[in-house]
């Protein structure tokens, strides 16, 4: 065999040789590439089922909050003004929904897949820049009102504890305390001079918490991140 046809045929070998080898490596990236998008669905998917849990959470917390600041404003009425028209049943009722505020745990927003992506430094390459941006800006909103929340001052609700020996959160309206336990909280609220001072202190913060417009700005960008990781889910 002439040296020509010898290194013809080395050539060949060597060519057939590289053809494997990079259509292995290419197989294996692809692999690599397709095990990676399918895990980032996953993890966006994961985000926007937080995301869809944690704006009902807010909305029913947004709620809540102006519900007591309005019942924290017509209680605060009604001890300055000793001629009031109001029947017990709606004074028990506003003193429940003051009461059931400044619990931490109200806010129970799901964070745990943007917590795992943040901190391993994943996040935006699996969202993108401008999608992890607005991710990081929607769970400062949240940290802000966790904040809030642990600021509010519970002396109203300490007191319903002590009245009637059970935690407010545990109760959703008046009706579902004893005659022996509204009467208690009645006489609470008229005999008690701290007790104006208590709801004037709550009236503050529950103010702060609706007039910053807090929730609606965490409610809004919650909903703008949905389509964007809609959009990217496909």
């Amino acid at each position: 065999m002439s040296s020509q046809s010898q290194f013809l045929r080395l050539v060949t070998t060597f060519s057939v040789v590289f053809l494997a080898v990079a259509a292995a490596l290419a197989a294996d990236s692809w692999r690599v590439t397709l095990s990676e998008n399918r895990e980032a669905g996953q993890l966006i998917n994961r985000l926007l089922a937080d995301l869809n849990v944690g704006v009902d959470q807010l909305e029913l917390d947004r709620d809540r909050t102006a519900a007591a600041r309005d019942a924290t404003t017509r209680l605060i009425t009604d001890l300055q003004n000793s001629g009031h028209h109001r029947t017990e049943h709606d004074m028990v009722q506003d003193f429940v929904a003051a009461a059931r505020t400044g619990y931490y745990d109200f806010l129970l927003v799901h964070d745990s897949t943007y917590s795992q992506l943040h901190r391993s430094g994943r996040l935006g390459k699996t969202v993108g820049s401008d999608t992890e941006v607005a991710l990081i800006e929607y769970f400062q909103y949240i940290n802000l009102i966790k904040s809030l929340w642990a600021s509010t001052p519970q002396t109203v609700n300490s007191r319903f504890h002590r009245l009637i020996g059970i935690p407010p959160i545990t109760v959703t309206n008046a009706s579902e305390l004893s005659s022996a336990a509204r009467k208690q909280i009645l006489e609470s609220i008229s005999s008690d001079p701290s007790m104006l001072d208590d709801l004037r202190e709550l009236h503050a913060m529950l103010s702060i918490l609706v007039l910053n417009n807090v929730f609606q700005r965490a409610i809004d960008s919650s909903h703008a991140l949905s389509g964007r990781l809609e959009a990217l889910a496909g």
